[in-house]
């Protein structure tokens, strides 16, 4: 399953996605191929999802 993720004002693609793959073996094997591809004349950056830093309070 993959998860396009969008600008919530206006709903064009912000230029990430996550996938979820079945198993680790599939993924590694996605990563391997797929990491530094081109599409559309750019280049992937494909890597497994970090959690995201905490930021300071406002």
């Amino acid at each position: 399953m993959a998860f396009v993720i969008a600008e919530p004002c206006i709903g064009l693609p912000r230029g990430f996605a996550f996938v979820e793959m079945t198993n680790d073996g599939e993924a590694e094997k996605a990563i391997r191929a797929l990491n530094g591809s081109i599409l559309r004349d750019r280049t992937l950056d494909v890597n497994y999802a970090r959690p995201r830093p905490k930021r300071p309070a406002a």
